[in-house]
């Protein structure tokens, strides 16, 4: 299992933007560290979360499995637009907010791309807002669309961190926990 670098797990503000990378296994590590010490937000925006490994991870620390799966809150939309409205819905509050493979709900073929970016761009305003509050890391993978690459783009204008597989690390650690 690779560690995410210094950068994303010492942030205690701001949006960091792993782009394909890391593997899930790593995402799901860093949700257990955690919700050992705090109370996590996750959204699922792909078709993967592999629940049973994330309590295995957090077994390996602690006897309290079950207190610790309590600090975690997953939501899993299945559309853009359930995307949207939750994040509309994410009060802005200290916890770290996880979101798994966001771009995979605007990937649907049956949106328009034009309503891909309207939608895109209504999320990175509620972004703005939650990022001040906690630490934002959010893990995607470019759609499979080439019309929709420029998701990508406005994504990357927003973060504060932005990781690709075998780039160096960013200088300036944010603290999470």
């Amino acid at each position: 299992m690779t560690a995410l670098p210094a950068v994303v797990t010492e942030m205690d503000k701001g949006l960091a933007l792993l782009i394909n990378f890391p593997p899930h296994d790593t995402l799901l590590n860093l949700i257990a560290q955690l919700a050992l010490h705090q109370p996590v937000r996750v959204v699922v925006g792909g078709n993967r979360f592999e629940a049973h490994t994330l309590a295995r991870l957090i077994r390996r620390h602690t006897v309290h499995l079950e207190a610790v799966l309590g600090r975690i809150r997953l939501a899993r939309p299945f559309t853009c637009y359930q995307t949207v409205t939750l994040f509309e819905q994410l009060a802005a509050v200290p916890d770290p907010l996880i979101v798994l493979d966001l771009l995979q709900t605007f990937a649907d073929e049956n949106l328009s791309t034009l309503e891909s970016y309207r939608l895109l761009y209504l999320m990175i305003d509620h972004l703005h807002r939650l990022r001040q509050a906690a630490p934002v890391i959010i893990s995607l993978k470019p759609p499979p669309q080439p019309d929709r690459a420029g998701l990508v783009t406005i994504l990357k204008a927003t973060a504060d961190v932005i990781l690709l597989p075998n780039t160096p690390t960013p200088p300036t650690p944010l603290r999470l926990f």
